[in-house]
This record gives structure tokens, sequence and C-alpha cells, in this order.
């Protein structure tokens, strides 16, 4: 067993100390869970508020009034398409990023990085030329470094704190935390065949995979009133920002449409609410799976799932579910 171990064993030896005594070493194993061409979902776009403007003004030049008498997918399919072309003509396109990539500290400066490249410097001389004198600099440069990290670290802390109020955004309180602690959440790819078991255990056979919905009839109640374009204003203005779903596309970004495709849009809705029919990217879900703190990777119950939806199913249930709220 320890020869096969050995042979999936890489042994790295740091050129930093990093303030310690001895320089750390580190061994890696390769057990096949997490690829480091492993690229976990994020934003797609970089959206900046004074570029919604352009986007709106190129959405329209896209319009090219398709048919009433196309189906709810078509509609559908048309405007995530447009805005999807837009989107990438006028915001900047994130690029991906690794897993393994750690936060960089807001306390981080230039005078910081000097001072690390200087104690590199002084490590190096060291191990060319191994005298008391140079032992002596090492460790006085590494005390330094490491007293005055340490303040501005101290420093970083008491200004976030005493910049905090009642109107601090939470989600702003938990990036600013995850970069002072440098932590990321670990994200994992799985095997085809865990994978396989984790979708299973998500949807196991007893879940019914399609649903015939029936077309609703005439009616004066409430909820089987068409959509109209106040009720998708109302509940852009009433959701709080998300993460996408696979079409990529943000309340922000649903906010800005023109007119023609938010009346594209509500077409669509209505077609679908009063016949039945059933679009592809509403019920498309991307589910994420976080790997647990301390847990096994080859474990399925390691995994906390993260699902996300399209957030135009969110713009199309919220009416539904609150029908005297969004229609008054």
């Amino acid at each position: 067993m320890l020869p096969l171990v050995l042979q999936k064993m890489k042994i790295l030896i740091m050129d930093d100390t990093f303030t310690s005594d001895h320089f750390p070493i580190i061994m890696t194993i390769q057990y096949g869970f997490a690829p480091t061409d492993f690229i976990y979902p994020k934003r797609r776009w970089n959206i900046s508020e004074k570029l919604f403007p352009k986007y709106t003004s190129y959405l329209e030049s896209l319009y090219d009034s398709p048919r009433e008498t196309s189906s709810a997918e078509e509609k559908v399919e048309y405007c995530v398409t447009c805005i999807r072309k837009a989107a990438d003509a006028i915001f900047r396109i994130n690029q991906p990023f690794s897993p393994n990539k750690r936060y960089v500290p807001p306390w981080w400066d230039v005078e910081c990085t000097n001072i690390i490249e200087k104690r590199k410097q002084i490590l190096k001389e060291y191990k060319k030329n191994r005298t008391l004198s140079n032992y002596l600099r090492v460790r006085e440069t590494l005390a330094y470094s490491k007293r005055f990290l340490k303040k501005k670290k101290k420093d970083s802390w008491r200004t976030f704190c005493s910049g905090l109020s009642s109107n601090t955004p939470i989600a702003e309180v938990w990036n600013t935390l995850k970069k002072l602690n440098r932590t990321n959440v670990s994200y994992t790819k799985m095997e085809d065949d865990l994978a396989n078991l984790f979708l299973l255990k998500l949807t196991p056979d007893s879940v019914i995979p399609e649903i015939t919905i029936t077309p609703n009839s005439v009616s004066n109640h409430i909820i089987l009133k068409p959509f109209l374009e106040v009720e998708f204003s109302r509940v852009l203005a009433s959701v709080k920002d998300s993460a996408p779903g696979v079409d990529d596309i943000t309340y922000e970004i649903l906010r800005h449409l023109s007119i023609q495709y938010k009346k594209l849009l509500i077409a669509a809705f209505n077609q679908m609410w009063v016949e039945g029919e059933q679009v592809s990217v509403l019920k498309t879900v991307l589910v994420v799976p976080i790997l647990k703190p301390n847990k096994s990777p080859g474990d399925i119950d390691a995994y906390r799932p993260i699902a996300l939806m399209s957030v135009l199913k969110t713009v199309l249930v919220v009416p539904i579910l609150k029908p005297n709220k969004m229609k008054q």
C-alpha cells in the first residue's frame, strides 16, 4: 500500500518560510476527485450601471417583430437569445476562475508586496551564503514582516467595523469577511458514478418526470386573469438580486429590458398559463454540489446541493403565489 501512495504523492519544498522557523513542505496525493481544470460557474457578465442605456438601446436594435402566432417556447427563447447577445456586446464577460484561487485580503497594498519581496530576497541570499550575519538578518526581517502584516490586518478590521451600519448590505459583510479570512468555498468536481448517485438522491425514481398541465378554462378568479405589465414591473422591484440560472440572466438585466421584450415575455407567460404550454429553460435547473467542510469527497451525503433556476421563472411564479398583491 505504501509504495502505491508514494507513486501518487508530490513533495514540494516552499521557497519562503512564511514567518515560520523552517521551510514548509507540501505533500499532495492525487486521488482523482478535484481536477485542476475544473471551473466553477459564476456570473457571465461584469455589469456596470452606467452601461445600461447602451444595453437597452442595443437590445432595441435587435428586435425584429417576431410572429405573434409563435409558441411560448419560441417567444422565451427569442428573448433569452437577444438578451444574451446584447449583454455580450455591451458588458465585459467575466473570466472563469480556478477553485484553488484564494482571496486577496482587502488590506493588502504595494507596501505589503514590497516587504514580502524583500523577505524572499533575504531568504534567497541566506540559502546561498549561510553565515551568522545573514541568519540574524533573516530573523530580523521575518519578525518585522510578521509585525507589519499583523498590524495591517488589525487596522483593516477596525476600519471595516467602524464603517458598518444598518444600511450595510449583508452580502457586502460576508464577502469582506471571506476576504479577511482568505477562505473559499470548497468546489469539487464529482466523478461520473458519484454524480449519478447524487442526482438520483435529488430526483429518485418515484418523482414524476413530466407533468401534464390541463389548460385553464375561462374564469373570473383573480389567479386566472392575464399577466399584466404592471405585475412584471412590481415583481422585479420586489425581488432581491440572486445567482442566475443556466441562461445567465439576472433580475438587474430584466429591469432594463425595452418595452418590446417585456410585452413579448408577458405574452409568453399568458400563453403558458392559459394553454398549459411548458418552456424548457424554465424547467432546467443548474445544481451545484458544494462539499461540506471536513467531509470526504467520495460520500454523496457530504455535498450540499445549490439549485439555480432562471429568474424568468420567479417573475412568472410570484404573481401566481401573491395574486392580490401584484394585481392591485
